[in-house]
């Protein structure tokens, strides 16, 4: 006589795939947020001459002010430039391009997950020639997105009562 074996699936192995499967969701879903919200801001604008076209490879340097460290980028054929995935801190700008004299603009401010908006306008000169443009350092208004949000300092929440952190 051949025994035949007849196996059959258990009612609890199927619970368990979907528990398995909803686990791995919420892993993938935390790494997404935790990607997503990082510590840096960033500083995006355009190059162009007094007519209003754009300026193509212009070269343009962000100084930390507090570190001295130096970001070099070059406007696209857009006039467009984009430094991204900057530590909270002010900045110097400074924009060179042949024909025109050499534009530094002063007290840039990127704050923690915001963009902060550069529009340059470079002046017909020689080389020699040098426009400098000082502004404070003050929250700009972000219309790129709609939400409302502030930047606390560690002094303000070393302050706070410690059921309030």
């Amino acid at each position: 006589m051949d025994r035949i074996l007849v196996s059959r699936r258990s009612s609890h192995s199927y619970p368990r795939l979907q528990l398995g499967t909803c686990a791995l969701a919420l892993v993938v879903l935390l790494v997404a947020v935790t990607v997503s919200a990082s510590p840096t801001g960033s500083v995006v604008g355009s190059v162009k001459d007094p007519s209003g076209s754009v300026v193509v490879g212009a070269k343009l340097t962000l100084t930390n002010v507090a570190t001295n460290a130096k970001i070099e980028a070059v406007s696209d054929h857009n006039g467009a430039f984009q430094f991204l995935q900057l530590a909270p801190a002010v900045y110097s700008l400074v924009v060179e391009s042949q024909g025109f004299k050499k534009l530094t603009e002063q007290s840039i401010l990127v704050q923690v997950d915001q963009i902060t908006h550069m529009d340059v306008a470079l002046e017909i000169g020689s080389v020699n020639q040098i426009v400098e443009v000082a502004s404070a350092a003050t929250p700009l208004l972000e219309t790129d997105r709609s939400t409302l949000s502030n930047v606390v300092d560690s002094q303000v929440i070393s302050n706070m009562p410690l059921n309030a952190r």
